[in-house]
Protein backbone atom coordinates (compact mmCIF):
# COMPACT_ATOMS: atom_id res chain seq x y z
CA UNK A 1 0.00 0.00 0.00
CA UNK A 2 1.61 3.18 -1.30
CA UNK A 3 0.72 6.88 0.22
CA UNK A 4 0.14 9.07 -2.69
CA UNK A 5 0.50 12.69 -1.62
CA UNK A 6 -0.91 15.48 -4.33
CA UNK A 7 1.78 18.37 -5.76
CA UNK A 8 0.73 21.66 -6.19
CA UNK A 9 2.19 23.94 -8.69
CA UNK A 10 2.04 27.46 -7.90
CA UNK A 11 2.10 30.91 -10.22
CA UNK A 12 3.28 29.47 -13.35
CA UNK A 13 4.05 32.35 -15.45
CA UNK A 14 5.02 33.01 -19.15
CA UNK A 15 8.15 35.41 -19.11
CA UNK A 16 9.49 37.57 -22.55
CA UNK A 17 7.87 39.73 -25.30
CA UNK A 18 4.90 38.13 -26.46
CA UNK A 19 5.41 38.94 -30.61
CA UNK A 20 5.92 37.24 -33.21
CA UNK A 21 9.64 35.73 -33.65
CA UNK A 22 10.03 36.62 -29.52
CA UNK A 23 10.74 33.74 -27.39
CA UNK A 24 8.66 32.94 -24.23
CA UNK A 25 9.89 30.85 -21.74
CA UNK A 26 8.07 29.49 -18.85
CA UNK A 27 8.57 30.03 -15.21
CA UNK A 28 7.12 26.91 -13.66
CA UNK A 29 6.94 28.67 -10.43
CA UNK A 30 7.17 27.05 -7.12
CA UNK A 31 6.08 23.04 -6.40
CA UNK A 32 4.78 21.91 -2.99
CA UNK A 33 3.02 19.34 -1.15
CA UNK A 34 -0.81 20.03 -1.22
CA UNK A 35 -0.97 18.45 2.14
CA UNK A 36 2.23 20.59 3.57
CA UNK A 37 2.47 23.57 1.73
CA UNK A 38 5.50 23.92 3.90
CA UNK A 39 7.04 21.01 2.01
CA UNK A 40 8.73 22.92 -1.44
CA UNK A 41 9.69 19.69 -4.02
CA UNK A 42 11.55 19.65 -7.33
CA UNK A 43 9.17 17.31 -9.27
CA UNK A 44 9.89 16.30 -13.08
CA UNK A 45 8.43 18.70 -15.22
CA UNK A 46 7.35 19.00 -18.65
CA UNK A 47 5.46 21.63 -20.54
CA UNK A 48 2.61 21.98 -23.38
CA UNK A 49 1.86 25.20 -25.26
CA UNK A 50 -0.95 26.17 -26.44
CA UNK A 51 -2.41 28.99 -29.09
CA UNK A 52 -6.19 30.31 -28.51
CA UNK A 53 -6.83 27.08 -26.98
CA UNK A 54 -5.37 24.19 -28.83
CA UNK A 55 -2.18 22.12 -28.08
CA UNK A 56 1.00 23.90 -30.78
CA UNK A 57 2.20 20.76 -32.19
CA UNK A 58 5.80 19.67 -30.59
CA UNK A 59 5.92 22.92 -28.52
CA UNK A 60 6.05 21.10 -25.62
CA UNK A 61 9.98 22.93 -23.89
CA UNK A 62 10.32 25.40 -21.44
CA UNK A 63 11.08 27.71 -24.49
CA UNK A 64 8.97 28.62 -27.47
CA UNK A 65 9.15 31.11 -30.27
CA UNK A 66 5.48 32.33 -31.52
CA UNK A 67 5.30 32.43 -35.60
CA UNK A 68 3.08 34.65 -37.67
CA UNK A 69 0.20 31.24 -37.53
CA UNK A 70 -0.06 32.70 -33.53
CA UNK A 71 -0.26 36.77 -34.30
CA UNK A 72 -3.34 37.73 -32.72
CA UNK A 73 -3.58 34.23 -30.44
CA UNK A 74 -3.91 34.16 -27.14
CA UNK A 75 -0.82 31.66 -26.03
CA UNK A 76 -0.75 30.14 -22.69
CA UNK A 77 1.28 27.18 -21.29
CA UNK A 78 0.37 24.36 -19.12
CA UNK A 79 3.28 22.95 -16.70
CA UNK A 80 2.95 19.60 -15.68
CA UNK A 81 4.76 17.72 -12.45
CA UNK A 82 5.41 14.63 -11.87
CA UNK A 83 7.30 13.37 -8.36
CA UNK A 84 7.37 9.50 -6.83
CA UNK A 85 4.61 8.53 -5.14
CA UNK A 86 2.52 12.21 -5.59
CA UNK A 87 -0.16 12.52 -7.93
CA UNK A 88 0.69 14.49 -10.85
CA UNK A 89 -0.58 17.96 -11.01
CA UNK A 90 -0.53 21.18 -13.52
CA UNK A 91 0.13 24.74 -13.70
CA UNK A 92 -1.63 27.25 -16.29
CA UNK A 93 -0.13 30.43 -17.04
CA UNK A 94 -1.99 33.61 -18.02
CA UNK A 95 -2.72 34.05 -21.71
CA UNK A 96 -0.57 36.13 -23.44
CA UNK A 97 -1.56 37.88 -26.65
CA UNK A 98 0.76 37.74 -29.35
CA UNK A 99 1.82 40.90 -31.19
Amino acid sequence: HQCHANLLGIQCTVQGTAAVGQPLTASPGTWRSRFNPDLTLNPTLSYQWYASGKAIKGATTATYTPTAAQQGAKVHVVVTGSLSRYTKASATSTPVTIR
